[in-house]
């Protein structure tokens, strides 16, 4: 789940319902939420502190009523992380970036006259992919293009 720009200081938090009656959910539980923040951390480029539970029962007014299927003692396991880091992510040249739109349409076009020759039977390309291409092949490759076509 992304939820956008995400800042220091911001909370994550997830909960999870267990049977209190049976002890063997409320670690399965715990481990269900530390997976599901460490999912949001790692989607949103976060690295986050300590988790804070809390384990609540229906009639708390932040506590939804528990699944129709639902059998035993509810209890709402409910874990609180806090953003305390974030994760640098470098960024990352790519060729297609720094053409102009012309040039860049010229090259897609060579791309995927290229493409269709060496493979008549499949599909054209989508633009995300023949970029992938040019990017691959690098800017040596791209402009001997250009100069051919």
């Amino acid at each position: 789940m992304n939820i956008g720009m995400p800042t220091i200081g911001h909370a994550f938090e997830a909960a999870l319902w267990f049977n209190a009656d049976r002890t063997s959910e409320r670690p399965d539980a715990r481990r269900g939420v530390t997976a599901a923040i460490k999912r949001m951390a790692d989607a949103n480029g976060a690295v986050f502190g300590p988790i804070a539970w809390e384990i609540l029962a229906p009639g708390d007014e932040r506590v939804p009523e528990p699944p129709p299927h639902f059998s035993g003692r509810p209890r709402l396991m409910v874990g609180y992380a806090e953003i305390v880091a974030l994760a640098v992510r470098p960024m990352q040249s790519r060729f297609t970036d720094d053409l102009e739109p012309r040039d860049l349409q010229r090259l897609r076009a060579a791309t995927q006259e290229a493409y269709i020759r060496r493979n008549p039977k499949a599909p054209a390309l989508d633009d995300d992919q023949l970029d992938a291409i040019v990017n691959e092949v690098g800017p040596g490759a791209a402009v001997r293009q250009l100069r051919m076509h």
